[in-house]
């Protein structure tokens, strides 16, 4: 069966004919805030033709792992038969998210395997160490020091308490995640979105730089999800 499958993917072409829709396919982590995140973004590029309309975020069946994620895109199936295998591009939303306190997290194991899965069946993984939460930091500062998943989304919070203190006077750890709050800061942050891009890049180098490699299971603070951000905003111009 997986001999099957690779051979499927290593003849398939990924050749777009000129002039016809992308199709995108995004699987994630997190029940809300992700996918709430980038769904925005495809609502807005599916209403202005740039994205087919079958591209969508995987409803979540309430795996959390990096190996429970890959393994929903891998099995979804659409209504009218349409698998991973048949959209121009496939993403999983994931997170390093080490254990802290001795609770939570996910394995090294887990987390490297997934990778190794993913690239052998060319499906891309968009990844932050320690959290998702660390793509909103970098919209307002290039942190390059280690920090865990709580202390991002606090730090968050306050930088996006100076966007509008009126505004998010209720913004708080507890829900900052929530759906209602990002799709407010989905809206307000639109106009730092070139700054995240450009720390994002800049802690690639700094970790490169310092280790010869970009490791994403190590590296922290890292992200990738500038990648996807920019394969999405490009999206019309890759045909």
């Amino acid at each position: 069966m997986k001999r099957k499958l690779q051979s499927r993917l290593k003849s398939k072409s990924r050749t777009i004919d000129k002039g016809r829709i992308r199709s995108v396919l995004i699987a994630c982590e997190d029940s809300v805030s992700a996918p709430t995140y980038f769904n925005k973004i495809l609502y807005k590029l599916k209403e202005t033709n740039k994205l087919s309309l079958d591209s969508l975020i995987i409803p979540h069946t309430g795996k959390t792992h990096p190996s429970g994620v890959l393994k929903d895109l891998m099995l979804y199936k659409s209504q009218s038969g349409k698998t991973f295998e048949d959209y121009d591009s496939c993403w999983i939303v994931i997170d390093r998210d080490k254990s802290f306190l001795g609770r939570g997290g996910h394995s090294k194991k887990d987390f490297n395997r997934t990778l190794k899965k993913a690239k052998k069946f060319k499906i891309n993984v968009a990844y932050s160490n320690p959290s998702f939460e660390l793509w909103y930091l970098l919209h307002f500062t290039c942190r390059k020091t280690p920090i865990d998943r709580h202390k991002v989304v606090e730090l968050v919070v306050e930088h996006i308490k100076t966007l509008d203190e009126d505004k998010y006077r209720n913004l708080a750890v507890g829900n900052i995640k929530s759906e209602k709050m990002t799709k407010q800061i989905f809206k307000d942050m639109q106009e730092l979105q070139k700054t995240a891009i450009i720390n994002a890049k800049k802690l690639k180098r700094f970790h490169k730089e310092k280790r010869r490699r970009v490791d994403p299971e190590n590296a922290n603070p890292l992200t990738n999800i500038d990648k996807l951000i920019i394969e999405l905003n490009n999206i019309d111009k890759l045909c």
